[in-house]
């Protein structure tokens, strides 16, 4: 049996060809119910609508079909909240507004801001197709970040203030895959000469990134399956030429267990080489990195860092009619990492380690998260803070 045709019913806002991209079945293609299946897991995953039924409805010859795609979207708009504490900058409160479906094409736009300790704001863009069959992405960013180098690794602090622009182009490879690369310019302002290339209180600095991605998690807001990965290298200098590079990683997993449990694992690193300024050094700790530590308040040019969580769900719900989860999680989790300068190989050692257990609230993409452990440099500890750590 031949699909004839494909039919979409409820798309409102995204338009026909941009949902018909993602589809593996195609008109003139022989149907298949495999393709059936993966159709549906797929645009479920990509998290565009509240609900989808793919079905196939043969003509009277039994030798083609239509295939009918019954959908509900999701509202274009989100609120990312932000607030968070620790003992370097105090309170740091923030939102950021996306649109996820601008021109009915699937850009999306983001505009957000933090205020308190650091003071930030930033605007992003992001087209995940274009060129047609080529599979094209593109991504623009643009931010600026203020605050008082608090950090204990150097003296006496200083402020700075960093204006970044930059863009990414790219392919896509199949459903999980993208290779680009991607340049930044950068102004660095700091009231402290000495930290700066150029030895006044203003660098002027040129990024150049190549990278690849493989993204096949259920969802990127809280994942429960699938796998995350990403490497490249990245050259950074002055305008006259490179002073140091850095090679990257991050991989992540998502094992499922029974009973909509999860063991979540992450590896990642970041190597330098050259000379590396202070304002471009690594800090890790916090929230997001390294649990029951002043947010990046262990500094070096070089680390690596694992971490594993095992998620339990107390209470999870799925709407009747679509994508959405809500409920609460216990976790178990463990945090290593190891950070050194690069004149001192000898600390790249797991000598930061924290460990203990805590509560999530998952609602849609909006996450809670309350933990309590114990840290091999401080004792017990207990944090609060918004968005999955990975």
């Amino acid at each position: 049996m031949t699909v004839d045709r494909i039919l979409f019913f409820g798309n409102v806002r995204t338009q026909d060809q941009v949902i018909l991209r993602e589809l593996k079945s195609r008109p003139g293609t022989i149907f298949s119910e495999t393709l059936l299946r993966k159709d549906t897991a797929w645009l479920k995953r990509l998290d565009w609508f509240r609900n989808v039924e793919l079905s196939a409805v043969p003509d009277s010859t039994l030798r083609r079909c239509s295939l009918i795609v019954l959908l509900k979207e999701q509202s274009p708009w989100m609120l990312d909240p932000l607030l968070v504490y620790d003992g370097l900058f105090g309170w740091t409160a923030g939102c950021a507004a996306i649109h996820g479906n601008v021109l009915g094409r699937r850009q999306r736009l983001r505009i957000g801001f933090k205020i308190g300790g650091i003071r930030q704001v930033q605007a992003s863009w992001a087209d995940p197709w274009f060129g047609g069959s080529f599979r094209l992405f593109a991504e623009l960013r643009a931010s600026r970040t203020q605050f008082r180098y608090l950090y204990t690794d150097f003296q006496p602090h200083f402020r700075m203030t960093e204006d970044e622009f930059g863009i990414a182009l790219g392919r896509s490879f199949g459903q999980c895959e993208q290779i680009g690369i991607g340049v930044t310019r950068e102004q660095v302002r700091a009231d402290d000469p000495s930290i700066t290339f150029s030895g006044t209180e203003r660098d002027e600095l040129v990024t150049l990134e190549c990278f690849q991605r493989w993204d096949s998690r259920d969802r990127p807001e809280y994942p429960l399956r699938g796998w995350y990965g990403e490497a490249g290298r990245r050259w950074t200098g002055p305008v006259s030429g490179f002073r140091f590079a850095r090679t990257f990683f991050d991989v992540r997993g998502y094992l499922p267990f029974p009973a909509s449990s999860c063991l979540a694992l992450q590896v990642q690193s970041q190597i330098s080489d050259g000379t590396v300024p202070v304002y471009k050094r690594l800090h890790v700790g916090g929230s997001k990195t390294l649990r029951g530590y002043d947010t990046d308040a262990i500094a070096g040019e070089n680390f690596w860092m694992t971490s594993a969580e095992f998620r339990f769900p107390w209470i999870l719900e799925r709407h009747v009619l679509g994508t959405d989860r809500a409920g609460y999680f216990g976790v178990l989790f463990m945090d290593a990492a190891g950070v050194w300068f690069s004149t001192d190989r000898t600390k790249a050692r797991p000598n930061f380690l924290c460990a203990g257990f805590g509560f999530h609230f998952l609602w849609d993409v909006v996450v809670l998260r309350s933990e309590i452990g114990f840290r091999t440099h401080g004792g017990w500890f207990i944090s609060s803070a918004t968005g999955v750590k990975f």
